[in-house]
């Protein structure tokens, strides 16, 4: 089930409902081309875990989030359409401490693809360590609802790599106290921004 916002109410709705009005895959998981694309992953992420900075930031970052990771997130927040020009945006349904994990930015792992994915709003870095690689998360037919997330300059949530099962994630937590009806947002960096124009204020 998914909280959603309608007739000034909160509701719950079934996922398949969710996914016939967006016309998406509801999915918590990466998905990747082949299991090549995966073994390869792997190798990377291997090579940088032998690095003591990042396989230290990785344990912390485990030690923290590691349970809230497989636990539901559902009862955390709600979907809401906000206007034509942002779209939908997902807000607290109750106060969210500092420090707590929200979810993972889900969708298909592919190639990089500049032209492709100029003008595409669901497009996030796949990085190993805080580096940059050749592919990147597409969720724009496929995802969870991390992908409604909103850019703001002063973000209430932070996304971090983590490593887990030997695999890169990209995840969020919450950078501080956010009170309940308060939308959830990250900052999406200035590469997003250089092929679009400039951020509506929330």
């Amino acid at each position: 089930m998914i909280l959603i916002y309608r007739d000034d109410k909160i509701v719950p709705i079934p996922i398949k409902e969710f996914e016939e009005r967006l016309g998406i895959t509801y999915t918590d998981t990466l998905t990747f081309d082949s299991p090549k694309i995966i073994e390869k992953m792997k190798k990377k992420c291997a090579r940088k875990m032998k690095r003591k900075k990042f396989f230290e930031m990785n344990r912390w970052t485990l030690a923290l989030h590691e349970k809230a990771m497989a636990s539901p997130r559902e009862h955390l927040y709600y979907i809401r359409w906000i206007n034509r020009y942002l779209g939908y945006g997902v807000f607290a349904a109750c106060d969210i401490p500092a420090l707590t994990y929200m979810g993972e930015y889900t969708g298909h792992v592919q190639k990089r693809r500049k032209r492709k994915n100029r003008f595409n709003d669901y497009v996030f870095s796949y990085d190993i360590c805080g580096k940059a690689t050749r592919y990147c998360i597409d969720a724009k037919e496929q995802g969870n609802f991390t992908r409604f997330f909103n850019h703001s300059d002063k973000p209430n949530l932070t996304s971090r790599w983590v490593i887990k099962e030997g695999i890169s994630h990209i995840i969020f937590f919450s950078n501080k106290l956010i009170p309940k009806g308060t939308q959830l947002t990250y900052c999406y960096g200035p590469w997003y921004w250089r092929s679009r124009s400039c951020p509506a204020s929330l």
